[in-house]
């Protein structure tokens, strides 16, 4: 597969509909990171007029709140595509936020996007909240085919499961698509490239409901290898799903476990991940790996909710990373490092707190922390002069919590 790069100049996004609307406290944010010095950028959202413009220096952090309009609602199309233009290269994230429910993606540049997608849904739920994923076309007119693996209800017909449905997409247009059924396996053919959103209005296991969402990785971007670290809070266990777009076999390690699987194409599998083992996943065909945080409800009645997280295989790793955090989260970094070359790792120029606790991920020359940070005004960055490492982005609060990838920073 190809890399893909979290740093462009062109991106187009949208925002999935978020548990119910509308409701308390809603919040649409754009992190964006500036890679090198005087780029101008321009978010603009024609359909409601909204358009803002900003200078950044190298390395400097900007947020910009988009109208609470913006959010999408039902199954249907829509002109509510949110268009970043930069003259140089920049990174973005999203948060879609409302009242103990919110998540974050990575958002990436319209050059990474492709043209073959499989979407994965999580299941658990309320009855009323609905599986659902987004398609965000570019600046041409173009033909998207889903082969559906739910049943869903467009422009007033039902296509029911295994039925394919054509969307012919207007430059910038968006498409929702909800269901009551599991999206997980639909695949997404299109003519030119587009960018894929897939999620849950409010999914929930050991917790209350979130909404979670992640930007899909095309397949000619997935990998063969990945390490997973668990989550030090999750008394249970966390999921891990892995999706095959060809038949393919893999290899999951964990501990002193060995497990090994036959995928198909389209089909996902879902692996337990307890601390303190760390998951170390290979495949002979490419994968799409989705590390899904299930919640916590502790003694002392803490409750933490749901996020998911579209994994980066390890040769997507890179040396430097932009950390946002949010205010009013525990806000944590999730660190993979090759096990030598931990001394290396630089948190805004400083060495890291000599308190933190490594721990290696079994048959891999990794090993994993969590670094506990507090969100700064100019963000922060986490850097290493020569190696190549993995950071998550993640966060937790009183019924609510987000994660994504972080956005690298490498020129």
């Amino acid at each position: 597969g190809s890399l893909a790069r979290s740093a462009g100049r062109e991106f187009a996004t949208a925002f999935m509909q978020n548990y119910v609307s509308p409701f308390d406290l809603p919040l649409f944010q754009l992190y964006i990171t500036s890679l090198n010095s005087n780029c101008l950028v321009k978010v603009s959202v024609p359909s409601l007029s909204f358009t803002q413009d900003v200078q950044l220096t190298a390395g400097q952090n900007f947020t910009v709140t988009l109208p609470k309009t913006i959010e999408l609602s039902g199954t249907r199309r829509s002109r509510k595509t949110v268009f970043i233009q930069a003259s140089d290269n920049i990174t973005v994230s999203s948060l879609n936020s409302k009242q103990f429910t919110a998540d974050t993606s990575l958002v990436y540049p319209m050059s990474e996007w492709g043209t073959e997608y499989f979407v994965f849904t999580p299941t658990n739920s309320p009855p009323s909240m609905l599986k659902e994923f987004v398609l965000v076309n570019g600046k041409e007119q173009n033909t998207v085919e889903v082969f559906l693996r739910a049943a869903v209800r467009f422009e007033g017909r039902l296509y029911g499961l295994g039925s394919k449905l054509v969307v012919v997409m207007n430059p910038f247009e968006n498409v929702q698509i909800q269901s009551q059924g599991d999206l997980t396996g639909t695949r997404i053919s299109s003519q030119l490239p587009v960018a894929v959103y897939s999620g849950h209005m409010c999914t929930w296991r050991f917790s209350k409901c979130n909404h979670v969402y992640e930007q899909l990785l095309p397949v000619k971007s997935w990998g063969t290898h990945f390490l997973v670290a668990p989550f030090s809070i999750q008394s249970q266990f966390d999921s891990i799903y892995i999706q095959a777009s060809q038949s393919t076999n893999i290899t999951v390690q964990f501990g002193p476990t060995t497990l090994t699987g036959v995928l198909q194409r389209g089909l996902v599998v879902e692996y337990k991940i307890q601390f303190p083992n760390g998951l170390n996943i290979v495949a002979d065909n490419a994968i799409q790996v989705f590390f899904l945080f299930n919640g916590v409800r502790t003694s002392r009645g803490v409750i933490y909710d749901p996020f998911l997280m579209n994994l980066l295989p390890n040769d997507h790793f890179c040396s430097s990373y932009a950390l946002d955090g949010i205010a009013g989260f525990t806000n944590r970094a999730l660190l993979i490092v090759p096990t030598n070359e931990l001394a290396g790792i630089r948190f805004d120029s400083l060495p890291l707190p000599g308190n933190l606790q490594w721990r290696v991920i079994k048959n891999s020359e990794y090993s994993w922390t969590e670094l506990v940070y507090q969100p700064g005004a100019e963000g922060h960055k986490l850097t290493h002069p020569n190696a190549s490492y993995g950071v998550y982005s993640v966060g937790l609060q009183q019924v609510n919590g987000y994660g994504a990838p972080a956005a690298c920073i490498d020129e």
